[in-house]
């Protein structure tokens, strides 16, 4: 049963925050707050904890976990010379010297990198440890450790170092790669690659500089083990056994009870006590039944204890020894949960996991869902409280308005869709086609298009098949499925002809198929002018119903746009891994508009496919856009479940 339509006149408060970060050049409004919130992944805590080191796309971004504001972030503007941080960096690895004042990071190169925590500026390089050869050793990881005032690395031997002396002192290690250390830097859980010793689990001691434990797991490739903070412990997670503990001086395994081998289990980390063991669930991303939660065993007995459920899937968390509590990334919100109460403490309201944005072709209304199924509506200019639709439902994967604004068209992950009327409250529930969908594919991404009448709807479910509604009555008028190698249906949203007769939608192969809206027959296809004969990502008709702008898929993307008819590129575009196309849309100039990798907005000519214009939004992947019929105004999804609208430069 799906969540009434709340009242026209009733309105939650999403707070203007005094501290929330400025918005960007072009930008006349943000939609949800960015306290709490980050697009990023992987963190560690300052040595006071009142600070979270985050990875994030192009650098690392500092959060200040009593008010949430971003305070410092780590970019490498200038390009300089030796220092890999960014997205550039694919093994970018980060701790807080010991003071806290200061951030340290690694992209396995010649040295460490130090920077201010309190304003990301970069301060120096401290070159590796000397090498056999005389030349410092490439260092491939820096380890944080909250108690100590070192941190641990890995530079062709393992070593401390005290970044304020900038002084290495290498210790005996074990086999391999260091897994987890420590808070107090002495522990410290390594695991190998090597197939012969693929279920090694070892502990290493920092202080005496040697191995006190050495053990098998029972399973292949322990990579993910952590020591108790006393170092009486230590825990792994395979595949095969799920999670395990052993109790170093005697090596007996402690038996944990409610272990399930079947489900995937994260990372294992112990409580500051060393009393319990928390291990994050799902860990695998095509793990879509399990729902996030922390498991807790009782490491003296074993005993499974109740769970602490997370409401989205968790990204990254670490144990603050400082206030007895976790720190968790999860839905790119910061939760913060205390252990002696088990009470979760989330971020102010916003949105959570993504931001599903939709702006209406007049340019009045805003709508904003999000993956735990909230929907908002805000009316021009966008700065007051938003228009509470429903606040729980199926994950929201798509919105779109009709083309006289007052219809909310909203597709679900469930794959069902919701028709709401704007003006009347009424709301209109649409069923998915009866039979299941094919089980070849790990993506779920529900795209929708509507018809300029709005007696059309046609849903995409992204690599498995599409079809099409007939709104006033509900029924499935006609469906079309991929093959069992996907092939037929690419996670194109369709877009519709002007008089909604037909729509276009992209195949593999480069291939865009045309049919009829109202029966699905195929009325034409032709292969898309570009070199890379791949998926067809993205589609986009101009105003005039004579243009048409695709992307395809393959090598981070070829942008064409042609002449329908004539299979003739008028202009092509290709981008790299950094500036991938994420959406594409037509201004009502004619001019074609795309958002991208780098988190910037952008505009190309219809005539040449020369640069019109660059907006820069927050770092991050810009996945959504939609432009108001008079190409006027924009909106997008951005970083930390938010969305912005954007005036367009003429």
């Amino acid at each position: 049963m799906r969540y009434a339509l709340a009242t026209l006149v009733a309105f939650v408060t999403l707070p203007a925050f005094a501290a929330e970060p400025a918005m960007p050049e072009g930008a006349v409004a943000r939609l949800g707050t960015m306290k709490f919130r980050t697009s990023g992944s992987t963190l560690c805590l300052s040595p006071d904890a009142t600070r979270a080191a985050v990875r994030v796309r192009n650098g690392i971004d500092v959060l200040n976990l009593d008010t949430g504001e971003t305070v410092a972030q780590m970019r490498d503007e200038k390009k300089l010379p030796d220092v890999i941080i960014g997205r550039e960096s694919y093994r970018l690895t980060f701790a807080f010297a010991g003071s806290g004042k200061e951030i340290t990071s690694s992209g396995a190169d010649a040295g460490v990198h130090v920077w201010d925590a309190t304003n990301g500026k970069f301060l120096r390089t401290i070159p590796g440890p000397k090498g056999s050869n005389g030349k410092p050793a490439y260092v491939s990881k820096v380890h944080n450790c909250q108690l100590a005032d070192f941190l641990i690395a890995e530079a062709g031997a393992w070593q401390k170092l005290d970044v304020k002396a900038g002084k290495w002192t290498a210790f005996t290690g074990g086999w391999h790669h260091i897994s987890d250390v420590s808070p107090d830097g002495r522990w410290i859980t390594d695991y190998t690659d090597m197939a012969s010793v693929e279920n090694y689990v070892g502990v290493t001691d920092s202080k005496l500089s040697k191995s006190v434990y050495s053990g098998e797991s029972g399973g292949a490739y322990p990579f993910q083990q952590s020591p108790s903070p006393d170092g009486k412990l230590v825990a792994c997670t395979t595949d095969e056994r799920g999670p395990q503990v052993w109790n170093i001086a005697t090596k007996k395994e402690i038996k944990l009870t409610g272990v399930d081998p079947k489900i995937s289990y994260g990372r294992p980390l112990f409580t500051p006590d060393g009393k319990v063991l928390l291990v994050n669930l799902p860990y695998s991303i095509y793990d879509e039944k399990t729902s996030p939660h922390f498991a807790r065993w009782d490491v003296a007995t074993g005993e499974r204890l109740e769970d602490w459920a997370i409401p989205a899937r968790i990204d990254s968390w670490a144990v603050d020894h400082k206030n007895n509590r976790l720190v968790v990334i999860a839905g790119q919100c910061v939760f913060r949960l205390d252990f002696a109460t088990g009470k979760l403490t989330a971020p102010p309201n916003g949105f959570r996991g993504y931001a599903r944005p939709a702006l209406s072709p007049d340019g009045k209304f805003a709508a904003v869902g999000d993956a735990v199924g909230m929907l908002r509506v805000w009316e021009s200019p966008f700065t007051g409280n938003p228009r509470p639709i429903r606040d729980a439902d199926s994950a929201i994967h798509d919105l779109q308005f009709s083309t006289d604004s007052k219809t909310l068209f909203v597709g679900h992950a469930d794959r069902t869709a919701t028709v709401c009327d704007l003006t009347t409250g009424k709301e209109t529930y649409l069923k998915a086609p009866a039979e299941k969908l094919p089980k070849h594919t790990y993506t779920r991404t529900m795209n929708l298009a509507a018809s300029p009448d709005g007696k059309t709807l046609v849903g995409e479910a992204e690599g498995e098949r599409m079809w099409a509604w007939d709104v006033p009555s509900g029924k499935v008028l006609w469906e079309i499925k991929a093959d069992e190698k996907g092939n037929g249906v690419t996670g194109c949203r369709p877009v519709f002809v002007a008089d909604g007769s037909a729509v276009y939608y992209g195949q593999s192969k480069g291939e865009i198929a045309k049919l009829d809206a109202r029966t699905g027959k195929e009325l034409g296809r032709f292969a898309a002018p570009v070199k890379l004969k791949s998926w067809v990502s993205r589609l986009a008709l101009s105003p005039d119903g004579k243009q048409l702008a695709a992307h395809t898929y393959y090598n981070d993307g070829e942008l064409v746009l042609f002449d329908i008819g004539k299979d003739t590129a008028i202009w092509t575009q290709k981008f790299t891994l950094n500036t991938a196309v994420g959406g594409l849309a037509f201004a009502g100039n004619g001019a074609v508009v795309t958002t991208h990798g780098d988190g910037t907005v952008r505009g190309w000519k219809a005539a040449d496919g020369t640069e019109a214009f660059v907006l820069r939004g927050p770092s991050g992947y810009v996945e959504r856009l939609q432009v108001t019929a008079d190409g006027t105004h924009a909106i997008t999804d951005a970083p930390g479940a938010t969305a912005i609208v954007w005036k367009l430069p003429k």
